[in-house]
């Protein structure tokens, strides 16, 4: 197969998606699903974090939101660690 065709439609960002879900194989129903709100939210918040440093109106805004990213980042860690 070229290396330049997609893998069944998925861009960069929808394999990444697939490995880690895929690795989370050894959770339970209740920490998969804790692992995909996480997850989301995490998206959710990385947006806002980039919409934030490009529109600087409260500097305390930015650092909110790296402390939340760091605390689901964490989350995630320990779910991933429990299995």
């Amino acid at each position: 197969m070229p290396a330049n065709l997609p893998v069944r439609g998925r861009g960069l960002a929808g394999s990444f998606f697939y490995a880690a879900k895929r690795n989370d194989m050894g959770l339970n129903k209740k920490q998969k699903k804790q692992l995909d709100v996480h997850r989301t939210k995490l998206q959710k918040l990385k947006k806002l974090l980039s919409n934030a440093r490009e529109q600087m109106d409260d500097p305390s805004e930015v650092a909110e939101l790296e402390k939340q990213i760091l605390e689901h980042e964490a989350a995630v860690e320990k779910l991933k660690a429990e299995a």
